[in-house]
């Protein structure tokens, strides 16, 4: 068999594709970028297997299930060869890249046959496998950009528990988090459900929102609307970080507070205070890339609650 131009070209592309999924990567912060670099690998695969198909086509006689079946094999053994070689160089394994590279190669192979077959029922069936195989994949994306939009729509609210998009950025860790009603006794008209906090265990078990609305230069007070509804008091640590932190507790705000036993309370700290704590510079209040509220994670704590009803700039 011998190649021409056309092939070579084909043939560099089609090595290329896969190498590029190897040595390029997108930032993972912010988190869309992961999410992104997480999807890019569908094209790319997907684009990868309908040149397979397309040489096998031009240089066989296989019946197109034969050539399909194998433009699909290759690109998934590509692709696990990939994940296998990533670790080498400092990035991880995931079946859920290996599973994106599969989707896209059907994604690529069903939308090339639906522009190269005859009857339009048969060419409608193939685009329609295409976006069946497109969907899981595409979905992470959509999800992200609806949570960013959520994000960016109710600033200067930080979190408040109003649907799934507010709890897209919240991390928890040594505890479990549902969202539930406050009891009558604390409730008040027009409150919405808050997040109830219950220590499992763990060191610093809180809640952690990864990537609030980064700019807070035009207000001037954080709010906290916190109750517990425990017998004793209740000790919370609020963290506020920037994107220059360097994890050194002297290089962020730290702020310890006690939460009275069976009582609703609005603590409200001051931005200014917020961005004078890290030691030997300020805190960038238009850069902030991290909330976190724990608690001491003493073994006494577990099986403790507290309700968090909302987060809020002013």
């Amino acid at each position: 068999m011998t190649l021409d131009r056309r092939d070579a070209g084909l043939a560099a592309l089609a090595l290329a594709l896969p190498l590029l999924a190897l040595v390029a990567s997108l930032p993972q912060r912010p988190l869309i970028l992961g999410v992104i670099n997480n999807f890019a690998h569908a094209p790319v695969f997907g684009a990868f297997a309908v040149i397979v198909a397309l040489l096998i086509g031009r240089h066989s006689r296989l019946p197109a299930y034969a050539r399909y079946g194998l433009a699909f094999a290759s690109a998934v053994a590509a692709g696990g060869v990939i994940e296998l070689v990533q670790p080498s160089l400092g990035r991880g394994a995931e079946w859920r890249d290996l599973a994106n590279d599969a989707f896209g190669a059907i994604a690529g192979l069903a939308l090339q046959l639906a522009f190269t077959i005859g009857p339009t029922r048969r060419r409608v069936l193939a685009a329609l496998a295409a976006c069946a195989a497109a969907a899981p994949v595409t979905w992470p994306v959509a999800e992200a950009a609806l949570a960013y939009g959520a994000r960016h729509h109710r600033f200067p609210t930080i979190l408040q528990d109003r649907d799934w998009r507010d709890r897209y950025f919240v991390r928890p860790s040594g505890v479990e988090i549902t969202r539930e009603a406050l009891p009558a006794e604390w409730a008040r008209g027009g409150d919405m459900p808050a997040l109830r906090i219950r220590i499992t265990g763990g060191r610093w078990p809180g809640i952690t929102h990864a990537e609030p609305h980064p700019d807070w230069s035009a207000y001037s007070r954080i709010l906290l609307d916190l109750t517990n509804a425990g017998s004793r008091p209740l000790a919370l640590t609020l963290r506020v970080h920037d994107r220059r932190h360097d994890n050194r507790a002297a290089d962020r705000f730290n702020r310890t507070f006690e939460l009275p036993a069976r009582q609703r309370t609005v603590l409200a700290i001051a931005l200014e205070e917020v961005a004078l704590a890290p030691k030997g510079r300020g805190l960038d209040l238009s850069r902030i890339a991290g909330v976190i509220l724990f608690s001491t994670g003493d073994p006494a704590e577990i099986g403790r609650e507290y309700y968090l009803t909302r987060v809020w700039l002013e």
